[in-house]
């Protein structure tokens, strides 16, 4: 510092010092996109916010005024979340000077960001300015987010950055059919339905199945999810489902989170008026990424079940007349007990007696 003093003058210095002031940052991933970290799950929600490591964050200076434009910047220090080895999503700035500061992270490849906030606000005006710079990062989320903070001197400031992936819902269909099938029979299939753990929470999520023409709903099912504390039939039920029209049945599960997999069974009878064929189904899953966003995407995946259904005929029945091109119809069979275990052990015995029997009397007869 320099003083220039004129002679008779008296000039009066000051030196003001202040406490060196610490900015903590906390990265999460922002499960339920409310824009706030949730260390515990709140009303309504599953899980708490996980915290996010390995992402790069950074705390620059302002040199110029907002007001006049964008603000050049100098980078005054940057970090990894969890870097320390405590896996706990923290980068601690230490020992800065008090004053303006831009907060800002990486955004990485697949994820965008849903809100920087800090604890404690400068000023109504500094509030006003974030609440904008958050949408004009929402507008433009492939720039690295960047918010402005106050630091006061000796103060430890806490902030928190949320982040959230792609939403990606997956879905299988299977059925327990061994053997083909016949008219009467109850065929059980079985939907799973999946999000990955790379994936952020997927909102709503409704499956709808398609039986074949000529199968019916039984009116039995179950439902279960690996993650505690969801009750996928509470959801179903207050959905007033399953939902089924004669034509569509559909199963509203709720929220499912990242790493979640719900399991749904539910019978299908087979109409006595059903002929021979196979006989496919479409399953088709669909969820919101977003549920606060009016356009929000539509997250969607399908997948397919196919039952074959045989028709027996009585052996001595009067064939149908066929029509020239038609299939043929199915082949003359000993009459059946409805029991596929029985029927492939006795068919083949009485088959067998029956041969003997024959032979036996041409035997006899040559003798």
């Amino acid at each position: 510092m320099k003083a220039i003093v004129e002679p008779g003058e008296t000039t009066y210095c000051y030196f003001i010092n202040a406490e060196e002031s610490n900015v903590v940052v906390t990265k999460f991933k922002d499960l339920y996109l409310d824009g706030e970290y949730n260390e515990e799950p709140q009303e309504g929600q599953l899980a708490g916010d996980p915290v996010l490591n390995g992402w790069d964050v950074a705390l620059s200076q302002n040199i110029a005024n907002y007001a006049e434009g964008p603000a050049p910047t100098k980078e005054v220090a940057s970090g990894v979340t969890g870097a320390d080895g405590n896996n706990d999503g923290e980068y601690v700035f230490e020992d800065i000077k008090f004053g303006m500061y831009n907060l800002s992270e990486t955004l990485q490849e697949g994820w965008a960001n849903s809100n920087i906030y800090c604890d404690e606000t400068f000023n109504p005006e500094l509030e006003q300015l974030s609440s904008l710079l958050q949408k004009v990062i929402a507008d433009d989320a492939t720039d690295d987010p960047t918010a402005p903070i106050f630091v006061a001197p000796g103060q430890t400031l806490n902030c928190y950055i949320g982040n959230h992936p792609d939403s990606v819902l997956g879905i299988d269909k299977e059925n327990n059919q061994t053997l083909p099938s016949l008219a009467g029979e109850v065929i059980e299939y079985t939907l799973e339905i999946s999000v990955p753990d790379t994936s952020n929470t997927v909102f709503g999520v409704v499956a709808t199945d398609t039986p074949p023409a000529g199968f019916t709903y039984t009116g039995t099912y179950t439902a279960t999810s690996n993650v505690v504390g969801h009750d996928v039939q509470a959801d179903i039920a207050s959905a007033g489902g399953p939902g089924y029209d004669g034509t569509t049945l559909k199963f509203s599960v709720g929220d499912m989170l990242p790493g979640e997999i719900v399991t749904i069974t539910y019978e299908l009878e087979i109409g006595l008026n059903v002929v021979a064929g196979d006989y496919i189904n479409t399953v088709i899953a669909n969820g919101i990424s977003n549920p606060l966003d009016e356009d929000s995407e539509i997250v969607s995946n399908e997948d397919q079940s196919s039952v074959e259904v045989f028709t027996p005929r009585v052996l001595g029945a009067q064939s149908p007349p066929r029509v020239l091109g038609a299939q043929s119809p199915p082949v003359d069979i000993l009459p059946t007990t409805g029991n596929k275990l029985m029927d492939a052990l006795l068919l083949p015995l009485l088959a067998g007696i029956g041969f003997y029997a024959i032979s036996r009397r041409r035997e006899l007869k040559n003798l």
